[in-house]
């Protein structure tokens, strides 16, 4: 992502988020076990800590005040022990609870989670589902109607406990529209019609599979889900991403690469970091960038882990530091695979060259330029004075490039100047991040049919190419920019090479 979504970050602190949804509080007990129990064959747990955190629609709240929004909370809590010690959390992070509503016909919800080194070993889960009553259902509508005016997005965080049925949601997103106030829900599969004509209904892949009966891509349950309601659908998947579903319009964002430790409570990371960046005012493509990134910190860290205002600041320093990453994994790759080709295209040229011939280099697109740059490293200098090199980038000469795609078709360009200039035990270079160029395999056997040594870089599979020359190289990653990366580090590999080999 470039440096657009620092604005949006900006007016978080702005941004009043109110939050309506099924109110949790987690005990975590953390110990270690060291036996089993002489009374069963149970492990023991020696208790070494005991801690209270705010769950369910409460973390979406949470992960909002981290963030720097100014958040309200509409939910209902028990008259008991757990909503004094749910509503001491909230206020320590600075959640307006005056709008919470007391029921005494149910208790607070209260999970306790056992722990030990972070490994869960038991949940107990106090709680009561049935619906609210009407009456308490009149007061969350009394409330919403007459705050209007405060907020800038209304988020529902349905965990099925009860608390909102299809009346409530269908009057929460009526009031909301008829304010202009986008609604954003993290919706259970079983109550995702409830939410029809919601702005953003959130669900994770798993969630989405349940609606549908059979094994379903996962682009038709997006595109169908958002037809269907009215909605846009974002469908978190893991490792695989996120993707938002707007009509006929798609955008998917890549999982950051890390190190997952704890997956969750990420759903009530990206539906707050929704909320919070529609509210500013960010297009959806940035919003769901924001909430990927936001969601990647959530799963860095065992337990419940809400991202800064400064983590949402810096997101574009850990970008780069990704990219750096995986440039060097891919490079690694090459280390593991790729030396003794690099080695031989070495000897070829050296050998070429030591017998009066030339290099031949083209490519489309990005791997035009990097066949230039090959050219230009050859017939000027790389590190040392030395003699020019003969090499011919194909790419160059527009005149040419024009008369044969215009006379023969796209296809023969390069083939074409392969015939006219190209020798017998001559080097051709082609370079193709896919190996799937078709200009560039017909250049390959133009050049084989004279006699000359042929090579390639390649990327992905190899596509067509691979196999097809004398030496290919095939840096084995599906993103673009990475492989040319890798073809460029080669390509000064081979250049350093060189001019070690024949002029020192």
């Amino acid at each position: 992502m470039d440096g657009n979504h620092e604005p949006y970050v900006n007016s978080f602190k702005d941004k009043r988020i109110l939050v309506i949804g099924d109110l949790m509080l987690d005990k975590h007990i953390d110990g270690t076990v060291s036996r089993v129990s002489p009374e069963a064959p149970v492990r023991v747990l020696h208790v070494k800590d005991e801690r209270f955190v705010p769950g369910g629609a409460c973390n979406v709240a949470v992960n909002l005040a981290s963030m720097s929004g100014n958040v309200s909370l509409i939910g209902t809590v028990g008259d008991d022990a757990s909503k004094n010690k749910l509503l001491e959390e909230l206020k320590r992070r600075s959640i307006d609870t005056s709008n919470i509503i007391t029921d005494k016909t149910r208790p607070t919800t209260l999970k306790v989670k056992l722990l030990a080194k972070d490994h869960h070993l038991l949940r107990l889960d106090h709680e009561i589902r049935r619906p609210i009553s009407k009456d308490i259902a009149a007061k969350i509508i009394k409330t919403l109607e007459g705050s209007t005016s405060k907020y800038d997005a209304v988020i529902v965080s349905d965990y099925n406990k009860g608390l909102i049925d299809q009346a409530l949601s269908k009057n929460i997103i009526a009031i909301c529209k008829k304010n202009s106030i986008p609604v954003i829900v993290d919706a259970k599969p079983k109550n995702i019609k409830h939410y029809a004509g919601a702005d953003i209904i959130t669900l994770n892949k798993g969630e989405a599979s349940k609606i549908f009966e059979l094994d379903v891509p996962l682009e038709e349950m997006g595109k169908y889900l958002s037809m269907d309601l009215e909605s846009t659908i974002i469908i978190t998947a893991g490792s695989e991403g996120m993707h938002a579903f707007r009509g006929d319009e798609r955008f998917s964002v890549e999982a950051h690469s890390i190190a997952l430790a704890e997956p969750s409570g990420a759903g009530d990371t990206v539906t707050a970091t929704l909320g919070l960046s529609i509210a500013a005012g960010a297009p959806l493509d940035i919003a769901i960038k924001m909430a990927n990134f936001a969601a990647s910190i959530a799963v860095s860290k065992p337990g419940l882990v809400s991202p800064t205002y400064s983590d949402m600041l810096g997101m574009m320093k850990t970008e780069i530091s990704e990219y750096l990453k995986e440039n060097m994994q891919v490079k690694q790759t090459v280390i593991n695979n790729n030396i003794h080709q690099i080695e031989q295209i070495v000897r070829l040229i050296t050998d070429a060259y030591k017998n009066n011939k030339k290099v031949l280099i083209f490519g489309n697109g990005g791997s035009a330029a990097d066949a230039m740059h090959f050219a230009a490293e050859l017939v000027g200098r790389f590190k040392i004075e030395r003699k020019a090199l003969p090499a011919i980038n194909l790419t160059a000469d527009s005149s040419i490039m024009t008369a044969v795609g215009n006379d023969y078709g796209f296809d023969a360009i390069f083939s074409r100047q392969v015939e006219a200039l190209a020798q017998k035990d001559d080097v051709l270079i082609g370079i193709s991040t896919s190996g799937n160029s078709q200009n560039v395999i017909n250049a390959m056997e133009a050049g084989k049919k004279i006699g000359a040594s042929t090579v390639s870089f390649l990327g992905k599979d190899g596509g067509k190419l691979n196999g097809v020359c004398d030496v290919s190289i095939v840096v084995p990653s599906d993103n673009t920019p990475r492989i040319q990366e890798t073809h460029i580090t080669i390509v000064h590999i081979i250049c350093e090479l060189l001019e070690n080999k024949m002029f020192k």
